[in-house]
């Protein structure tokens, strides 16, 4: 919902994989720029407007993430679906 936001985190070296999190700058702007973060960062973004997508992971390691998100307060929608 529009109350809230993605928070993803690699939990593998992006120097192992070479793959990361793309994301759009503004919603449907098609713009897509890699999330730079590194092992263990955090990269917040609104992933209910902006697409995102992590391109295949050609190397020879797994790419592992955990992501979450946060309903913010006043703008958190209960009754969304």
């Amino acid at each position: 919902q529009i109350g809230e936001l993605n928070c993803w985190m690699p939990l593998t070296d992006y120097n192992l994989t070479q793959t990361t999190l793309w994301v759009e700058s503004e919603p449907d702007r098609g713009d897509y720029e890699p999330l730079d973060i590194s092992y263990g960062q955090i990269g917040i973004f609104h992933g209910t407007l902006c697409r995102h997508h992590v391109p295949q992971n050609s190397s020879d390691f797994t790419r592992v993430s955990m992501d979450f998100r946060i309903g913010l307060g006043e703008y958190f929608d209960p009754s969304w679906q």
